[in-house]
């Protein structure tokens, strides 16, 4: 109950502030980058017999999906370890 209260007014908090920044609109520069990657992967298709690119990605997602797990399991660690629920240190 007191879980749900705090993160109730958390969320309170937090869609009070994303209300009150203005609407962001992504640069220009992300659309030329995204290109450029596309060019750069187009012109690295000749390579695909001897790279195999298709497994070098599945693998880095995977690699990055395992941090990405991980840092999050030890953030809720670390958020969970705060609330004791009645148990902890007694002096």
């Amino acid at each position: 109950m007191i879980i749900d209260g705090f993160l109730n007014a958390l969320s309170n908090v937090l869609s009070t502030v994303i209300s009150a920044l203005p609407a962001w609109n992504a640069p220009a520069f992300f659309s030329t980058v995204i290109g450029l990657w596309t060019q750069a992967l187009a012109g690295t298709s000749a390579f695909a017999h001897w790279i195999p690119l298709p497994i070098i990605s599945f693998v880095a997602t995977a690699v990055f999906a395992a941090v990405g797990i991980s840092i999050t399991t030890r953030i809720v660690r670390i958020v969970i370890s705060l609330f004791t629920a009645g148990g902890g240190s007694v002096q």
